[in-house]
């Protein structure tokens, strides 16, 4: 199911799936074709060439399709087009009803369903004069679940972000510069969606339970000059980049530095 708020996003996605089309293999499988594959197949030595751009596994196109949006998302601040008559991008389609019930979407019988409000509703208050916080906001949103697992955080789009847990705002314009949550009893994951936050420049996630490996984006992170993951359950490797993190537990990890 797809849901559009603009004609404009809805007609990109049609051409989408009119230019290409399913194709069902003696096996079963299905591919995505090209319309101008069965030109290229005239000409054996250039179609085989080719072949990768006319004929594509249904899960390639899907996580082409997936990262160009994720891309258009980030470069819009949280929205899924440019613009602010655009919705910021819901990512938990499970959570849409509960949330449309909760603005008053299904309150209007003659007519269509009200249009949520941005996904950070009061947290930026000023989103106009504040569009980096704006796009931290929605990092942090998005980031919650992986986090906490069972516990609890109180990253909630009607309370101001700079009252979240953990969470300091700070600079002109605003930032979320340090995300402090130490000892929270957090069971999930370090969440790659930390990366988004170019502001920030202290992170503590000690002391907790969370499993996984480190998001090799965090390297990403030039302004962090102060880490702390210690006492946690994490594997993998360390991303080379974050050495250059100044004061860091790193070592504390025991976990070999990733060759890239």
């Amino acid at each position: 199911m797809f849901l559009a708020p603009s004609i404009d996003a809805a007609l990109e996605v049609w051409e989408v799936m009119f230019f290409w089309g399913l194709e069902q293999r003696s096996d079963s499988t299905a591919i995505a074709v090209h319309p101008h594959r069965d030109y290229w197949m005239f000409y054996v030595d250039q179609y085989e060439k080719h072949r990768s751009k006319l004929e594509m596994e249904l899960p390639t196109l899907t996580e082409a399709v997936a990262t160009a949006h994720q891309v258009r998302v980030a470069a819009n601040g949280g929205r899924i087009w440019s613009g602010d008559q655009y919705p910021m991008f819901v990512a938990d389609a499970n959570k849409l009803s509960a949330y449309f019930r909760e603005i008053g979407a299904y309150d209007h019988p003659d007519g269509p369903p009200a249009q949520p409000p941005p996904a950070c509703g009061l947290a930026v208050p000023d989103k106009a004069a504040n569009p980096g916080l704006s796009s931290d906001c929605f990092a942090l949103l998005a980031a919650e679940d992986k986090l906490r697992g069972t516990a609890t955080l109180n990253w909630d789009p009607d309370t101001p972000i700079a009252k979240w847990d953990g969470v300091t705002v700070a600079g002109t314009p605003k930032r979320v510069t340090r995300i402090v949550l130490t000892a929270k009893s957090l069971t999930g994951s370090v969440p790659s969606e930390l990366a988004r936050l170019s502001g920030l420049q202290v992170l503590h996630l000690d002391d907790n339970a969370l499993t996984g490996s480190i998001p090799v984006l965090l390297g990403g992170l030039s302004n962090l000059w102060e880490l702390r993951f210690s006492g946690n359950s994490l594997t993998g490797c360390i991303p080379a980049a974050l050495r250059s993190v100044a004061d860091n537990d790193l070592s504390s990890l025991r976990l070999p530095y990733c060759s890239l």
